[in-house]
């Protein structure tokens, strides 16, 4: 029992080990791939970069208002939905339909 614990255990290290070795490498990696971005951002004029005034902190929330319009094209298109669900189900149904008389005049 206590050799397949120690093994276990030996297995677990190593694994951790590779997992190490992998984030080293990729850490590496991507170090060497922000040298070749600075590099071309060297070769490249510089843009002075302006700090984004639009979203600061401070800021309220802005409050928007629903034009008139607008309300009333919503509306519209609910009301229009609406009838042609109710057209829909009517012309499904056969009893809404006229009848062909039975009988002789």
């Amino acid at each position: 029992m206590e050799a397949e614990v120690q093994r276990v255990k030996q297995e677990f290290e190593e694994k951790l080990k590779k997992k190490k070795e992998k984030e080293k490498e990729e850490k590496s990696n991507d170090k060497d791939k922000d040298k070749d971005k600075k590099d071309d951002k060297d070769e490249k004029p510089e843009e002075k970069e302006k700090p984004d005034e639009v979203t600061t902190p401070d800021e309220e929330p802005r409050i928007f208002a629903l034009k008139k319009s607008f309300y009333q094209q919503r509306i519209d298109k609910k009301r229009s939905a609406e009838i042609a669900k109710r057209n829909r189900e009517r012309l499904q149904n056969p009893s809404l339909f006229p009848q062909v008389p039975k009988g002789l005049p």
